[in-house]
C-alpha cells in the first residue's frame, strides 16, 4: 500500500535523502519517494501499521 504526505521544510537534495533514509529504516516500509518541489513524501509499505 502507498500513502502520500505533505511534508514542508525540504529545502535541498540532502533534505530529501536524509528523509528517504530515515524512513526507510523504519519496519514494513520498501520504498520512500521525497520531493522538495511539491512538498510531498510517499511511502511504500506492506503493512499499514508501521509499529506492529
Amino acid at each position: 500500500m502507498t500513502h502520500t504526505y505533505e511534508l514542508t521544510g525540504m529545502t535541498c537534495g540532502g533534505c530529501e535523502a536524509k528523509v528517504k533514509s530515515s524512513l526507510l529504516m523504519l519496519p514494513n516500509v520498501t520504498a520512500v519517494e521525497a520531493s522538495k518541489d511539491s512538498n510531498t513524501v510517499t511511502i511504500s509499505m506492506v503493512k499499514h501499521n508501521l509499529f506492529s
